[in-house]
């Protein structure tokens, strides 16, 4: 219910009462070091506001729980920024990140994370997500992904994971030990055949391929008895392969 602060010069003349900052469309490429005066935020939501770092401070707010940057070209996070204790939504549009800070798997609050429109030519995540034990939603979409983040499965509140458009061809091998994800959007990448670490996903209620390399549809797509919609659009599977999963998936919607 506080106020929120659309202007960034008004927001450091009233820093002790400042708890949501919505700054758009202002150049902040001079004054984004003055953030952190704000210590007291439990809101940032930047747009179009030509900055491409964060000061470091901004890992001793120990109230931020949500931020959100979109049309700003940052070009990395601070080194501290898994150090911010209470963080749960972390929205990134348009940016150049090439990886993350090496603690960024400390944010044990996390519960959010979007990574959209990456415009660095590689992103190297791999090993940052492991361990965000809080984690529920995971979306990339549009990023160059050098591979597939490895140990999600110890992320064991994720419950769905999309990454769009982002290149990948294979999944790690960690992933067939997730125990509670119900939804997995693969849509728009380079797979050639299925993972076979999906099979093994028991709890998956939705899975979508769409716009992939498949050509076939392998029987172990039954293995998944709680599936409730399959979406194989945009591929060249066959269509009895696809006739005959509906008849062994009754209870899935297949779309093709």
């Amino acid at each position: 219910g506080s106020n929120v602060f659309e202007n960034f010069t008004q927001a450091l003349l009233n820093s002790e009462s400042c708890y949501r900052l919505k700054s758009h469309n202002q150049d902040l490429s001079k004054n984004v070091k003055k953030l952190k005066k704000l210590k007291k935020l439990y809101v940032i939501d930047f747009k179009n506001n030509n900055i491409d770092s964060l000061p470091e401070e901004i890992s001793s707010f120990r109230n931020l729980m949500y931020f959100k940057s979109s049309g700003n070209p940052l070009k990395k996070l601070p080194e501290s920024f898994g150090l911010t204790p209470t963080i749960k939504s972390l929205i990134l549009h348009h940016i150049q990140l090439d990886s993350l800070p090496s603690n960024f798997n400390h944010l044990e609050s996390l519960m959010e994370l979007e990574i959209q429109i990456n415009n660095s030519e590689t992103f190297n995540i791999k090993n940052s997500l492991s361990g965000l034990y809080n984690l529920r939603s995971l979306m990339i979409y549009k990023n160059n992904l050098e591979s597939f983040p490895s140990g999600l499965n110890r992320n064991t509140k994720l419950k769905k994971v999309l990454i769009i458009n982002s290149g990948l061809t294979q999944l790690d091998s960690s992933f067939a030990k997730m125990e509670d994800l119900k939804t997995l959007i693969l849509d728009e990448n380079k797979f050639k055949k299925f993972p076979k670490e999906v099979f093994a996903l028991k709890t998956l209620q939705e899975l979508s391929f769409r716009k992939n390399q498949l050509t076939s549809l392998p029987e172990e797509i039954t293995k998944i008895k709680g599936l409730k919609i399959l979406d194989l659009s945009g591929n060249n599977i066959p269509k009895s392969e696809i006739e005959i999963a509906r008849i062994l998936l009754p209870n899935c919607k297949i779309l093709n």
